[in-house]
């Protein structure tokens, strides 16, 4: 079977992704650690103007970000590991259906973290400096964790067909 072009750019871009991840969470990291040591130098590198009011909301958004970069990481990583398995030729087997269920599940903490995100941007906003977050509702998210239950239940059964038809042969 002839593979796709669509494999090493999808491995390359997963590994892209993976480093990201944690360059994410150090940055984050640091930004939370700096803001305890020094409140009001973190202010002004917000652009807040040295208001101090809003460092509670930061935190608490920062906290957030780092608590949501390993579970980004390991859905990368079962995503990584899944295209390994189609590289090889052989995708329908039972630990491709636990990785999808696993990512069904860290998509829908994604989704409840999403709302938490949305409810700090307002709990951070002061008349002084107000805070936007491009985070929105999307059907299209949790439709998203649906299917990828759905595809864990489809690939369990490929893969119980499978060991079957190989136990017949």
């Amino acid at each position: 079977m002839k593979q796709s072009a669509a494999l090493p750019m999808a491995w390359i871009t997963l590994r892209i992704m993976i480093i990201l991840v944690w360059i994410f969470f150090g940055s984050i990291l640091a930004l939370l650690l700096f803001s305890f040591l020094d409140e009001s130098a973190t202010s002004k590198l917000l652009g807040l103007g040295g208001l101090p009011e809003s460092m509670s909301g930061i935190r608490s958004i920062a906290i957030l970000g780092v608590l949501t970069a390993p579970i980004n990481y390991a859905i990368l990583k079962c995503l990584l590991d899944m295209v390994e398995t189609v590289r090889s030729g052989d995708p329908f087997v039972r630990e491709n259906a636990y990785r999808l269920n696993t990512i069904a599940w860290l998509l829908l903490v994604m989704g409840v973290a999403n709302i938490i995100l949305a409810s700090s941007g307002k709990r951070v906003s002061i008349p002084q400096h107000a805070f936007y977050f491009d985070v929105t509702w999307s059907v299209n998210g949790w439709l998203a964790v649906i299917l990828t239950f759905v595809l864990a239940r489809v690939f369990a059964a490929g893969a119980m067909m499978r060991e079957d038809l190989e136990g017949t042969v």
